[in-house]
């Protein structure tokens, strides 16, 4: 029982630049969204995957993610001086999103700082060594938050 506990134990760190550690690896994702008119909003098991890895000396995080009909990839670095993460996200759509964060409690959060209407913000919730959830929200005023798309990772193994 107890080493139970301990694969489930959250994967961070006392050190910020250590704070997307617990990401790095290869991960397929059950994906709901909400407003997905073709699926109905229901889970899709393993409809995502996820490679993310560690780059230039350890300080770049870079992520390739794909999906039936969608591919992106984005870095992440953690900026010293701003006490801040920073991610740029591109994909096959042409879309270009920034976004700044970090840790808020045990979530890992990122907003983007180029929306082009109210705020979008990810969120990396419920963090073990298996696994966590990822949840795309979108707000009009900040406050009130609507999910746009839930995934669940679940680690690779072997």
């Amino acid at each position: 029982m107890f080493s139970l506990v301990l694969t489930a134990a959250i994967m961070l760190s006392d050190e910020p630049s250590k704070d997307l550690d617990f990401w790095i690896g290869s991960w397929t994702m059950d994906s709901k969204q909400p407003g997905n008119k073709s699926t109905k909003g229901e889970w899709q098991p393993r409809a995502c995957t996820n490679s993310v890895s560690k780059h230039l000396d350890g300080k770049v995080v870079q992520e390739k993610f794909k999906t039936k009909g969608f591919e992106g990839q984005s870095w992440s670095v953690y900026d010293s001086k701003a006490k801040l993460w920073k991610q740029t996200w591109v994909d096959d759509t042409g879309a270009y999103l920034l976004f700044e964060g970090g840790m808020n409690g045990s979530e890992f959060v990122l907003y983007q700082v180029n929306s082009q209407r109210g705020k979008d913000r990810m969120r990396f919730a419920n963090i073990t060594r298996a696994g966590f959830d990822w949840f795309w929200e979108h707000s009009d005023n900040g406050d009130d938050w609507q999910l746009n798309w839930h995934l669940r990772y679940h680690r690779k193994i072997g």
